[in-house]
């Protein structure tokens, strides 16, 4: 059957079967069959949203980030709720007009047929997923013998070799704050749409062919702050799991903060926070979720605290009784890093994460501003974040911190290609990796636009640390310096999403996991996940 896959029409014809299937199976079946097709009608339901909401499959990267379904909305939920109600309707229909031992048995065998023998099979794509999911979140563990490979390998002294940074900024210990936000593709910075962050990168160093090195956010956040590719999309100990709250329960006693600070010292790697706290820096890092002990399964959380951050700041630090539910949204997280600036010590180094612009979000009632007739939630959430970063903006260049103080703007990782982003923005890519912006704006900077050539933004840790002038540190950044004139690693061109790997080829992002030609750097930054995955 895999001839089949050349015609566009017959998966979506499949579709159509595999969809209508479970009811004949049923019809004259007991429980067991029921249940059964019952499991299958709903697996079809969900591909079939799948499709409709992301233009695929349900892919590693979204069954990996699960613990995150809240930021798509109510969709998911009506989804599940549309699967159980049609699926009884459908079979009650099905059942008063086919009672057929003998049709229940040959539809039995068609769809045994589809999930055996058609690759493209909504069955065969959920399990290729689940096993690419267990793949790079459980089964990932190195021995001992590997993971002091890696260490040797990586473990340096210097972190830039050949600098020319000054040809664009002057290097010294300035404070940082970086903007991480959420799904920032290049191609979305438009000047009618982000007229602010549009003329603030026409008045900064500017930096264009810089891509995301990995996705979803947990990875691309870790990622860029570590200098580092992971597995996991969320975290994990050595064990593949952390069961926290039961240590709590077991140890009422539990000095949290000492067992915090004895997890991210054992660390192989450490982050851009552990480097500048040695350097003199207060470090901090802001999300969106809550973070104190009530929370105590938070991703974000564990995350950033494990990666040395001083202080992790979140949705319990934001006292407006107007704040997101769920969460910060863009307005809120923009105030709350206000207030925080105001009482933080120098020099300083902050890191702010803003979901607003997530996929499937769009701008709530009281929380900001919608595009012209605010048809299109795309369109809505990227200027409504323009316009909150304009109310930072304005106050920061007014204050005295703004005399010491770079903003660097990015993002977490490209966004991700749904149908209505694409047709929004019409992306020259159809895959999870695209180019971001990079902004680094000091006041009084002369504006220049840097070419990084297609580097990805493992570079963003050791190119901050350019920036202030720290220069050697031990550190196992797999990324360079934009501004390091050195040769680079290879995997500084390569991104990774789970088991694949991208690179750019003539100005398209290539697929290059299965090529011959790049199986020594593939088979190295799949080593690279595994290490990078744990703590």
């Amino acid at each position: 059957m895999p001839f089949l896959i050349k015609f566009y029409w017959i998966k979506y014809l499949i579709l159509a079967i595999e969809f209508m299937l479970p009811f004949f199976i049923a019809v004259k079946g007991r429980y067991i069959r029921i249940f059964i097709s019952f499991i299958y009608f709903v697996i079809v339901c969900v591909q079939l949203g799948s499709i409709y909401y992301i233009g695929q499959f349900l892919p590693e990267v979204a069954i990996g980030n699960f613990m995150f379904i809240n930021d798509l909305g109510v969709l998911p939920y009506y989804l599940i709720c549309a699967c159980v109600l049609s699926y009884i309707l459908l079979f009650k229909y099905v059942s008063l007009k086919f009672s057929s031992i003998k049709i229940s048995n040959i539809c039995l065998i068609i769809s045994l047929i589809i999930i055996i023998f058609y690759p493209k099979s909504c069955i065969k794509q959920l399990y290729n997923e689940l096993y690419n999911t267990y793949l790079v979140n459980f089964s990932t563990k190195l021995s001992s013998k590997e993971r002091a490979f890696v260490v040797k390998k990586l473990t340096k002294d210097y972190v830039v070799k050949d600098s020319n940074v000054s040809k664009y900024i002057e290097s010294k210990r300035y404070n940082v704050i970086v903007f991480f936000f959420e799904s920032f593709s290049k191609n979305t910075l438009l000047q009618d749409l982000m007229p602010n962050i549009y003329n603030l990168e026409k008045n900064s160093i500017d930096v264009i062919n810089y891509y995301n090195h990995t996705a979803p956010t947990l990875r691309g956040l870790r990622g860029q702050l570590a200098s580092m590719y992971q597995y996991s999309s969320a975290y994990l100990n050595k064990r593949g799991t952390f069961n926290y709250a039961a240590q709590v329960e077991k140890l009422k006693d539990f000095d949290h903060k000492r067992y915090i600070e004895k997890r991210y010292n054992a660390s192989d790697f450490k982050s851009i926070a552990n480097i500048l706290n040695k350097e003199g820096y207060n470090t901090y890092f802001q999300t969106t979720v809550r973070t104190d002990d009530s929370e105590l399964e938070s991703d974000f959380y564990k995350v950033f605290t494990y990666m040395g951050f001083k202080k992790v700041y979140g949705y319990e630090d934001y006292k407006n009784p107007n704040k997101g539910k769920s969460g910060l949204e863009d307005d809120d997280s923009f105030n709350l890093l206000w207030d925080n600036l105001n009482h933080i010590k120098e020099p300083f180094f902050y890191g702010i994460y803003t979901v607003g612009t997530h996929v499937g979000r769009d701008v709530s009632e009281g929380h900001g501003i919608k595009y012209k007739d605010g048809k299109n939630s795309y369109l809505n959430v990227y200027h409504n974040l323009d316009y909150q970063f304009e109310q930072f903006f304005k106050k920061f260049i007014n204050s005295k911190l703004s005399d010491n103080t770079i903003l660097i703007i990015t993002a977490d990782h490209s966004a991700f290609i749904e149908p209505k982003f694409k047709k929004t923005f019409n992306p020259k890519t159809d895959v999870y990796i695209d180019q971001i912006p990079l902004i680094i704006y000091k006041k009084g900077i002369t504006p220049r636009v840097v070419d990084a050539k297609n580097l990805n933004s493992l570079s963003l840790a050791p190119t901050i640390l350019d920036i202030l002038g720290i220069t050697k540190a031990t550190n196992m950044f797999l990324g360079s310096s934009i501004f390091d004139s050195a040769p680079k690693k290879e995997c500084n061109y390569i991104s990774a999403l789970g088991p694949d790997k991208y690179k750019v080829i003539d100005g398209n992002i290539t697929n290059i996991t299965k090529d011959k030609k790049y199986k020594k750097v593939v088979d190295e930054i799949d080593l690279y996940q595994k290490f990078g995955g744990y703590y």
